[in-house]
């Protein structure tokens, strides 16, 4: 079963520890949706942590 991937629609520095940063037009997998608007996902390097999930779109 594979993780769904999403593409980023904008820039995230991101502001904690724990969160993922990512540019514009990026692949990322998600992991888990941890909470409604944050979510777990890795990168294509490996690297994991939170996103906004209102930053990302699913790629069909």
């Amino acid at each position: 079963h594979s993780k769904p991937r999403v593409r980023t629609k904008y820039n995230f520095d991101g502001k904690d520890e724990e969160d993922l940063p990512f540019k514009k037009g990026q692949i990322l997998m998600i992991i888990k949706k941890i909470e409604p608007l944050w979510w777990l996902a890795r990168n294509n390097l490996g690297d994991k942590g939170m996103i906004p999930a209102n930053y990302v779109e699913y790629i069909r």
